[in-house]
C-alpha cells in the first residue's frame, strides 16, 4: 500500500480467522481498513492536519517537519467489489481506496495475487480450484476438466484470476442447465416438488432457510431442467436470492425488462377502506403492539415475577381480542390473494407468518385454476418442505395482518429466466 502524505509503502493485513481464500491468502474485503491492525504505518506523515506534524511543524517555525505516521481510518475501503462478497462484505480491489482522517488517501501498490505467466497462472488457478472443492468449482467427479481450461482460457483473455474461476464456473453451469432439460421440457407437479426442489432438506439447517431459492427450483423443474436447490450462502454466496425483493432478479419479463410484484398490502388497504373495516385494522394493530410489548417484557430478566404475573393475565384479556380481529380480516386478505391469482398459473409468494404467535417469513408457491364452474381455486405448492397447507384458508390463519409491506405475488410460469442466478442451484446431468 501507498498513501499520499506517507514517505514510505505499507503491508495490509488480513487477520488469519479469515476463512476465504485466493492463491493461499486470505481475502481482503472493505471493512479491512483497522489502524495498526489491518494498516501498518506509513513512515512519517506530512500532512499538516496530523497532530504530531502540525505540532512539529509550528516549533520549526513552519519548516515542514513529518513526524512517525499514526493514521486514523474509522471508515471501510471505498471501491470494493459488490457484487462479490467476502464474509458478507465487498471485497477488496487493487482500484479500492482508504481513506485517512488526517488527509491522505491510501490505495493498493499491488494485490499480491498478479500471475506472472501461463505456468504461473496454471498453478494459482489448481490451487484455487483445490481450495473451493467443496463450493462445487470443481466437477463432480473432482477433475479439473473445461472449468479448469476455461479458467485459464479467460485469464488469456483478461480477466482477474478469481473472475476467471467464477465465469468459467458459471458458464459450464450453464451449458450443463441446457443440457439437464428433458425431451418433453415439462414435468409434473409431482416431480417438480415433493421433496424433489430441495433434497437435501432436513439434512443440514441451511437448506432449512433457502425458501426463495426453492420456489425458483420448482419452476424450473415444471419446465423440464433437472435442477435442485443449494443451500442458502452454498458455493461462496453469501448474497442470497432473497434480500427483500431481490428473489425477482432471477425472472424478467419476455420482452427483457424488469418484473414487478403484486405488492399486497397496497391491495390490503384499498380493500380495508372499501370496506370500511379501519376500525377493525386499528384494534388489531393495537392489539398486536402491545401483545408484542408484553412478550419483550415476559422475555427479560429485568421484569419482576409479580409483574410478569400480571402481564400473563393481560395476555389472557387481549388473546381473545387478537382473534377475533384476525377472524374478521382473514376473509379481506383472502380477497386480496384470490384477486392477484386470478389469471391461471404459478405464484411465487413470499409472506410474513403471523408475528405474535409465529414469526419469521417465508417464500412459497400458490397455484391458481379454475374449477369445472369458474372459479378461481388456490393450492399451495411447498417446494422447500414438501409439506404444503392444505387449503388458502390454513395458510391465512398462520399469516400476518395487515401484510408486511414485502408480502408480494409475482407470476413465474409466464416469466424468463435470468441465467445469472444459474449458479444457486444443483444441476443434476
Amino acid at each position: 500500500m501507498k498513501c499520499t502524505m506517507g514517505t514510505s509503502p505499507a503491508r495490509l493485513t488480513v487477520l488469519p480467522i479469515r476463512t476465504v481464500f485466493l492463491t493461499g491468502q486470505p481475502m481482503a474485503n472493505i471493512s479491512d481498513h483497522q489502524t495498526m491492525v489491518n494498516l501498518a504505518p506509513f513512515g512519517l506523515c506530512r500532512s499538516l492536519a496530523f497532530p504530531a506534524t502540525a505540532s512539529a511543524t509550528a516549533a520549526a517555525l513552519g519548516t515542514l517537519t513529518p513526524m512517525p505516521c499514526m493514521h486514523n481510518t474509522p471508515f471501510p475501503w471505498m471501491g470494493g467489489k459488490m457484487d462479490y462478497l467476502v464474509k458478507g462484505q465487498p471485497a477488496l480491489l487493487k482500484s479500492s481506496k482508504c481513506q485517512c482522517m488526517w488527509g491522505g488517501t491510501i490505495s493498493l501498490v499491488t494485490d499480491g495475487q498478479a500471475p506472472t505467466g501461463p505456468a504461473d497462472m496454471s498453478k494459482k488457478v489448481r490451487e484455487e480450484f483445490a481450495k473451493n472443492q467443496s463450493k462445487d468449482v470443481l466437477s463432480r467427479d473432482g477433475s479439473f476438466s473445461d472449468k479448469f481450461d476455461k479458467a485459464v482460457e479467460n485469464w488469456k483473455a483478461g480477466y482477474g484470476i478469481v473472475d476467471s474461476i467464477k465465469k468459467a464456473n458459471h458458464d459450464v453451469n450453464l451449458e450443463d442447465f441446457k443440457k439437464s432439460r428433458n425431451a418433453e421440457g415439462y414435468m409434473s407437479d409431482d416431480d417438480a416438488d415433493l421433496r424433489h426442489s430441495n433434497v437435501n432438506f432436513g439434512k443440514n439447517g441451511q437448506f432449512g432457510i433457502n425458501c426463495a431459492t426453492t420456489t425458483t427450483t420448482f419452476m424450473l423443474r415444471k419446465r423440464g431442467y433437472d435442477v435442485t436447490a443449494k443451500a442458502k450462502n452454498a458455493n461462496g454466496h453469501t448474497k442470497s436470492i432473497a434480500i427483500k425483493l431481490n428473489l425477482y432478479d432471477a425472472w424478467k419479463n419476455p420482452d427483457g425488462s424488469d418484473v414487478v410484484p403484486t405488492m399486497l398490502s397496497d391491495k390490503f388497504n384499498e380493500k380495508i377502506e372499501a370496506k370500511r373495516f379501519q376500525e377493525e385494522l386499528r384494534i388489531l394493530n393495537n392489539t398486536k403492539k402491545e401483545l408484542l410489548e408484553i412478550q419483550e417484557s415476559l422475555d427479560s430478566i429485568w421484569v419482576s415475577a409479580s409483574k410478569k404475573d400480571s402481564l400473563r393475565e393481560r395476555v389472557k384479556e387481549l388473546n381473545p381480542i387478537y382473534t377475533e380481529s384476525r377472524k374478521k380480516l382473514a376473509p379481506v386478505y383472502k380477497e386480496v390473494i384470490e384477486e392477484a391469482c386470478e389469471e391461471e398459473g404459478y405464484y411465487t409468494f413470499g409472506l410474513i407468518w403471523d408475528e405474535v404467535n409465529y414469526g419469521g417469513g417465508h417464500y412459497t408457491v400458490l397455484k391458481s385454476e379454475k374449477d369445472e364452474n369458474g372459479n378461481t381455486v388456490i393450492s399451495n405448492i411447498e417446494p422447500q418442505t414438501g409439506e404444503p397447507f392444505e387449503s388458502l384458508d390454513d395458510m391465512i390463519d398462520y399469516l400476518g395482518y395487515p401484510p408486511d409491506p414485502y408480502d408480494t405475488l409475482l407470476r413465474m410460469d409466464d416469466k424468463v429466466f435470468n441465467e445469472d442466478y444459474i449458479d444457486l442451484f444443483e444441476i443434476n446431468t
